[in-house]
């Protein structure tokens, strides 16, 4: 066989081998002692183990096979068949993994090593082929050109890497230039990017051989674009800087290593008031002199340039030729070629005009701040950012912090409360921009966290024609704002009231009606002007046999004495009764008595009283004839109501403990539905329990319980309803016994039946291999081979006899649910041993039907019937079709097919070449499922099995679905 096998009798063992030698592939049973193959595949690759590993398992243990290729395992075969077939095909399999695994690592590794080398490339590299087609391109190019993959590969170079401007180059002509040694070995190329931009590269050509001929050209690209732009910058920026240095109104002086004077431009010129021939030429010492200045204080500042220091700006002061005073802000930097110090620039910013603007300007703030602090008000600045700058003493006693937190910097913002700050800001915006907000009004916010209120008025402060800032007023309106919401409150209280009251609000003052609310109007149907009419009677709107108590309690306010209220009708002024109820109560209005009246509507109560009425009459009558019992249960467990049914069972009723009345308890019941609802406030409890009938048997009762509540939410009692189940709980619990005693026993011809399927298939495994080494014994005209040979056929159908047992036994035992239809298909492929000459055709994508784990079954039987009785197939296939109300999932390969006369036969019982048991499980199955099979293939063809799935099963599921 030319393998070395080393064997282990556990997993633990075959690791402890595997740490020691190095092995090419595990060959790997299932059932092992301690731990079995699938923890070995799992360990292995946990560990990163990456061994080819092939699972040598029995057949009917498809389900473990599938786990093994899903965790990573190469190949799997069935240990159980003809010993000759079985380690041929082991022989055959190991040889092809390992073969398989090597070739997969040496070309994964020469590819991972070149395309590193081209994706890490930070050079764009296209590779073309003899025509000028480009065949391939790294990152680099693409990142660098804007183009996608698929922009480049199939198209010519010329259409993507040549500038309109440039003519295409003739390819075959730089081919044979470079094979002539005529090419240069780089040369600088401009490209057009997908955005229109235009880059530059510097480009260098090799050949691409394959076989030793010619097959392209790989051409690497070095983008030198941003260097062709830094030198023309580099130009431009020479050029810019001498105009700039020629014409800017700062004073540029260059001087060289030893502080003479090289360059200068026209500023410097007329600040100092002297000629190009007094400046250039001369020491700064010399300078210093000519301009009135001292070069004492200059010259550490030479010496440090010299050294490399270049110092801070700084200000210097001096007197130009004609004796005018000058201020300068003064800059200096070095000035070196190539690394090496020449010289030195100094630029000064001519600052009198500043200077003096700022001594006049801090003059007039000290005349402003010495005003502000006389001031009562706050008086404040601030800068353009919104930091106080200025405040006077007022401010630091209104808002409470002290002069030096003012002085670090405090936002204006601070100093409001949060829900200001945004309109504030937008006001404060405006300002700056010169536009005027006029007084404005904001709620403060002082270091303590208490609030006030201030008005706030604002104007911009300018300097040098530039907004830097607000200055403002603000002034405390706290004790005025108080005053007035305090009066406000006070009259519009009774107005929100009375106006927004969803009752009848009047106040009469001697007789007359003086006001009533809008509701008054709207039921009433008069309007305010008839209600004010000096000949308006109120007692006028109360019906008839209501004006003598109504009459009663208005001659008692007229004594100053207090009424009760009343329940009475009203009348609207279109004759409409609207049942209410008076309460009246003496008030002073406009400075003089007058009673004020609140009418509440209760016309809808009336009408739900009578309403519920009706209901619970109709509740005891149904209740009546259905013998249900309801009660109402107040929270501590007693009976505040029960229907007429309850009442003849219990008398007396209400007030008694439910517990003790009902179910002869000290303590409420372990499942009671009123304790669940006033514990958890549940809107529905349903529970069942039993109470003792006369003769003191348990009686089934079940029990329906939800809450009552008040306007608030709040429970005040509990509903129960109690309907009698006794009758059908007893029939439940019969029923119940009756399952258990079923379900035990096809439990245990389920256990039986397994356990002599394992037992049995294993002896006929051992008769199968004993068989085999026998025969290889013998000679092959021996005559005990021809009985071996009958006893190998009888065990192999009888192990198809235990497969379709154990297959049988499944149907109808799992809840059918969606099944991925080309998953199905792929693994029961897998679980075949077939040759690399048959090809697979799956057109099942995204097509899940309502199945079971038998489907995968079915597609199984179907491939291997192929396998072993097509006859040469080089092709199956897979695919479905949708109809109007089903699908049709058809199954077909390229053999021999079934001739006419068997195809009302294939799905019989016993019927077939092998064990005759394969379509008639197949049919079996499919009855389960709901579906139909019919074989339409023609002999010499090919076989065509069609399975018809309706859309809607017998329960209203849909049976398949085809996702898009």
């Amino acid at each position: 066989s030319g393998f070395h096998v080393e064997t282990a009798l556990s997993v633990d063992e075959a690791l402890e081998k595997m740490k020691s030698s190095e092995f090419d592939v595990v060959v790997s049973d299932y059932k092992i002692p301690e731990k079995n193959g699938l923890d070995f595949l799992k360990t292995l690759r946990r560990n990163k183990n990456n061994i080819p590993f092939i699972l040598f398992t029995g057949q009917g243990r498809e389900e473990v096979a599938i786990k093994a290729l899903n965790l990573g395992a190469d190949r799997f075969f069935n240990k159980f068949g003809p010993p000759e077939t079985v380690y041929g095909e082991l022989s055959y399999g190991v040889s092809q993994t390992v073969a398989q695994r090597r070739a997969e690592e040496a070309l994964k590794t020469s590819e991972e090593k070149y395309r590193t080398i081209v994706e890490l490339s930070p050079d764009g590299i296209v590779s073309v082929d003899v025509n000028g087609v480009i065949t391939s391109v790294n990152s680099a190019i693409l990142s660098r050109t804007g183009f996608s993959e698929e922009d480049f590969l199939g198209k010519h170079f010329t259409q993507l890497l040549v500038t309109q401007n440039e003519p295409p180059p003739n390819y075959k002509k730089v081919v044979e230039a470079f094979l002539g040694g005529e090419f240069p070995e780089s040369f600088e190329f401009n490209y057009t990017c997908k955005d229109g931009t235009s880059r530059s590269s510097d480009a260098r050509i090799g050949l691409l051989k394959q076989n030793g001929n010619l097959v392209g050209l790989q051409v690497i690209f070095r983008d030198i674009t941003a260097r062709k732009q830094m030198e023309k910058q580099l130009k431009d920026s020479e050029e810019r800087y001498r105009k700039v240095v020629a014409n800017v109104p700062d004073s540029i002086l260059t001087f060289d290593i030893n502080g003479v004077v090289t360059s200068c431009n026209i500023a410097s010129l007329a600040l100092t008031g002297l000629s190009e021939e007094h400046v250039v030429g001369k020491h700064f010492s010399e300078l210093a002199n000519q301009i009135s200045t001292t070069s004492k204080e200059l010259l550490p500042i030479f010496d440090s340039l010299v050294d490399g220091d270049i110092p801070e700006p700084f200000e210097i002061s001096y007197h130009n030729k004609n004796g005018d005073p000058i201020f300068g802000e003064v800059h200096m930097s070095l000035i070196t070629e190539k690394d090496k110090l020449t010289g030195f620039q100094v630029l000064m910013r001519d600052i009198t005009k500043h200077k003096l603007e700022q001594k006049s300007l801090k003059e007039s703030v000290k005349h402003f701040r010495d005003l502000a602090e006389f001031l009562p008000e706050v008086i404040f600045e601030m800068d353009t950012q919104g930091v106080i700058r200025f405040v006077n003493h007022e401010g630091y006693t209104s808002f409470g912090y002290s002069q030096e937190e003012f002085e670090k910097g405090l936002f204006a913002l601070d100093l409001l409360i949060p829900k200001d700050r945004d309109r504030c800001k937008k006001n404060m915006e405006s300002v700056l921009r010169g536009e005027s907000v006029g007084t404005t009004e904001y709620t403060g916010l002082r270091k303590d966290g208490s609030t006030f209120q201030i008005i706030v008025n604002s104007t911009p402060i300018v300097h040098d024609g530039q907004v830097v800032g607000l200055r403002g007023i603000m002034v405390d309106i706290d004790e005025r704002k108080k005053t007035e919401k305090i009066l406000k409150e006070s009259e519009e209280k009774f107005r929100t009231l009375a106006e927004q009251s969803p009752n009848m609000i009047f106040i009469n003052q001697a007789g007359k009606v003086v006001y009533v609310n809008p509701t008054c109007e709207e039921l009433m149907g008069y309007t305010k002007n008839e209600f004010f009419s000096d000949d308006f009677k109120f007692i006028s709107l109360v019906a008839p046999k209501h004006r003598d108590v109504v009459n009663s309690n208005f001659q008692k306010h007229m004594k100053g004495e207090e009424a009760p209220s009343v329940e009475y009708s009203l009348m609207t002024k279109n004759g409409k009764q609207i049942e209410s109820i008076l309460t009246t109560k003496l008030i002073t209005y406009n400075g003089g008595p007058a009673i004020l009246g609140i009418i509440t509507d209760i016309t809808k109560r009336k009408k739900i009283e009578e309403a519920l009425q009706k209901e619970r009459q109709l509740l005891e009558h149904i209740t009546e004839k259905m013998g249900a019992v309801i009660a109402v249960i107040s929270p501590d467990f007693r009976v505040l109501w029960g229907n007429n049914v309850l009442k003849r069972m219990h008398d007396p009723l209400e007030g008694q403990i439910c517990y003790e009345l009902f179910a002869k308890r000290k303590r409420p019941c372990p499942n009671c539905g009123v304790k669940q609802i006033l514990e958890t406030g549940k809107e529905l409890v349903v529970t069942q329990q039993t109470v003792p009938d006369p003769d003191g048997n348990p009686h089934w009762l079940e029990l329906y319980a939800t809450p009552v509540k008040d306007r608030n939410g709040k429970i005040t009692s509990v509903l129960e309803l109690v309907v009698d189940i006794n009758e059908r709980k007893v029939s439940e619990q019969k029923m119940e016994q009756m399952m258990k005693k079923l379900l035990m026993t096809n439990e245990k011809l389920g256990v039986v039946g397994k356990l002599t399927r394992h037992d049995a298939r294993n002896k006929l495994s051992v008769i199968a291999n004993n068989v085999f080494l026998a025969k290889k014994e013998l000679p092959e005209n021996h005559d005990a081979v021809e009985y071996l040979d009958a006893i190998e056929a009888v065990s192999g159908q009888m192990a198809n006899i235990f497969e379709f047992a154990r297959i049988y036994e499944k149907l109808g035992t799992e809840e059918l649910s969606y099944v991925d239809v080309k998953k199905s298909v792929t693994e029961a492929i897998s679980l075949v041993s077939c040759p690399d000459t048959v090809d697979f055709v799956v057109n099942c994508d995204r097509l899940v039907v309502m199945a079971d784990s038998l489907l995968r079954q079915i597609f199984y039987n179907l491939v291997d019937n192929s396998l072993k009785h097509g006859k040469n197939v080089t092709q199956i296939s897979f695919r479905y079709k949708e109809t109007k109300n089903s699908l049709k999932l058809i199954y077909s390969d390229n053999g021999c097919g079934i001739p006419k006369d068997e195809k009302q036969h294939v799905f019989e019982e016993g019927y077939g070449k092998g064990t005759g048991y394969g379509l008639y499980l197949i049919k079996k199955t499919c009855d389960a499922y709901g579906w139909t099979i019919k074989e339409t293939g023609d002999e010499g063809k090919g076989v065509k099995f069609t399975f018809t799935i309706p859309q809607k099963n017998k329960n209203g599921k849909t049976c398949y679905l085809a996702l898009p």
